[in-house]
């Protein structure tokens, strides 16, 4: 038992918090006062002044802020900054000893896919309305990721003083117009993560008497436009369930991949390997197997890819929540997931490569390479979409080269665009310790090795361009020609202001080889960042 309150106090606060568990957020600035008042951290004074009470008003919004709703937390708080959390159970004595002003933020630690767990600092606004076909009178609330189907129903009955027993149905739409509304009442034990309804979503309620459409799966569509009984397979879209567009997009390209789609409407449940401790348990891979079905199967012209979002958000949290990712990022974890959850090897071997010794051709080496691969990798994903990539490594010293066949799946290539002439500073130092500074211009669009050779190419001596020479012995051509050799003469110009390293004063012969260099950025006199050849210029920030 711990005696001595300031014990007390550390422990609560570097306690570890597991699902649901209660903490509250409070204005940094007062908790830091606290502890050095409490002699939890050392202060600068003789003797700390008493805190006064807890303010919570600096950190609420203001719109929510004393209100029956819950508190959402003021939209450019920043944790560290405005505020920490504290244990509830820490709150309560603190709040006795020296009150409170404004109403208490109290949060609850929420998981974040299977292994992690975050407090959920944002609350999800959500508009409750009367009736799907009214637009005015609608009210916010803010609610926990974690509320339930069902407490939803409470806060309707609540707003609109409807009995708890009455016979209605609720329904949910992401659509301001009130176009696609699903009905939601008989997924009353799940979550607001688990149905998808995000930020600004429309709730409202209906009676039951009234015809609507039903559905079980969750990939069905919010609201079936039209009459048509039978729809072109395939020739379906994706509801947007928030910010979701970047999956959207991806889903689509891998649904018209023609060998990739026969597969899924074929047998690859008996495929699946659940045992596969590099895989996610054939759940991604059977999510994306019903949405595949239900994209083909003709029977409608639009379905909500739910399942296969919280699937992969169960594995990789960055792709939860509302927020807008990069569509490239999804395919990647999309296709390296359903590779491993399709993996026909069950148990992987351990594989030991052999060194290239130079006998073997580029096709027999690659094909021999492709073999180690496939001994630990077979999958229709592999099949399609997987590749080499050669790579080659020489020594600078003897010329040896090593060759490499790396298996691949993505190979990302920048967009070719207008080139965009940057001055870069360099600061060359050599080897004899002799320091100088030089401006080179070259393509932002480049990498690393363009702009070294750039630098070298500047300490050989220029030579006349056949062009000027041939512009000396013409000047007195036809006027017809001015403007051709007026375009010349601004080429030329160009040429001429690039400045000669060998014509410095105190050249002394030295030329560099691209080779040779250390590219580095050094920051307080030590190497910060070391930059290799197959860098991006546009990534070096301007300073």
């Amino acid at each position: 038992m711990v005696s001595d309150p300031v014990e007390k106090y550390k422990k609560l606060l570097e306690k570890d918090n597991k699902v649901d568990d209660k903490y509250v957020i409070i204005d940094k600035k007062w908790l830091e006062h606290w502890k050095r008042y409490a002699g939890i951290e050392k202060s600068d004074e003789e003797k700390p002044t008493e805190p006064g009470p807890i303010d919570f008003t600096k950190l609420a919004d203001p719109t929510t802020a004393n209100s029956s709703n819950e508190v959402q937390v003021r939209a450019n708080a920043v944790e560290g900054n405005d505020y920490s959390f504290i244990p509830y159970e820490l709150y309560q004595e603190l709040v006795v000893t020296y009150k409170k002003e404004g109403q208490e933020i109290i949060r609850k630690v929420i998981p974040l896919g299977d292994y992690s767990t975050t407090i959920e600092v944002f609350l999800v606004p959500l508009r409750l309305r009367e009736s799907r076909a009214s637009y005015a009178n609608s009210k916010q609330i803010y609610r926990s990721r974690r509320t339930k189907v069902e407490d939803l129903k409470k806060d309707i009955c609540n707003e609109y003083r409807i009995p708890m027993s009455a016979n209605y149905r609720l329904y949910a739409s992401m659509d301001e117009k009130g176009f696609d509304w699903e009905p939601i009442s008989e997924q009353a034990n799940l979550t607001l993560d688990d149905v998808d309804l995000t930020k600004n979503a429309f709730i409202t309620y209906e009676s039951r008497n009234i015809s609507t459409h039903s559905s079980s799966s969750s990939n069905k569509p919010y609201y079936d436009v039209g009459s048509k009984s039978y729809y072109t397979p395939g020739l379906c879209g994706l509801s947007n369930l928030g910010n979701t567009c970047f999956m959207n997009s991806a889903l689509q390209c891998l649904s018209n991949v023609p060998p990739l789609t026969a597969y899924f409407l074929g047998q690859y449940e008996d495929h699946i390997n659940r045992d596969n401790p590099l895989g996610m348990k054939g759940d991604v891979a059977k999510a994306y197997g019903e949405l595949i079905h239900e994209m083909w199967s003709g029977k409608s012209s639009s379905c909500a890819p739910r399942s296969l979002k919280q699937s992969v958000a169960r594995y990789a949290p960055q792709f939860s929540g509302f927020a807008q990712q990069d569509s490239q990022e999804f395919m990647s974890f999309l296709l390296d997931g359903l590779h491993e959850d399709l993996n026909l090897v069950k148990n992987k071997p351990y594989v030991e490569k052999k060194d290239d010794d130079g006998k073997l051709t580029d096709s027999a080496l690659a094909a021999e390479q492709w073999e180690y691969y496939r001994k630990r990798n077979q999958s229709k994903i592999h099949e399609i979409f997987h590749g080499q990539i050669k790579s080659i490594v020489t020594c600078l010293t003897c010329g040896t080269q090593a060759r490499t066949f790396d298996p691949i799946c993505f190979l990302s290539l920048p967009l070719p665009g207008k080139a965009k002439i940057r001055i870069f500073k360099l600061d060359y130092v050599r080897v004899n310790g002799q320091i100088k500074s030089y401006s080179i211009k070259c393509d932002e669009n480049g990498r690393m090795r363009n702009l070294m050779q750039e630098f070298c190419d500047r300490f050989q001596p220029k030579k006349k361009s056949v062009r000027q020479k041939e512009r000396m012995d013409t000047d007195s051509a036809a006027s017809n020609s001015n403007q051709f050799n007026q375009n010349d003469d601004d080429e030329d110009d160009e040429e001429e202001e690039e400045e000669d390293f060998t014509k410095a004063s105190d050249y002394d012969g030295h030329q560099p080889k691209p080779d040779y260099i250390l590219a580095a950025e050094i920051y307080n006199h030590r190497v910060h960042l070391q930059y290799g050849d197959n860098t991006l210029l546009t990534s070096i920030l301007e300073r």
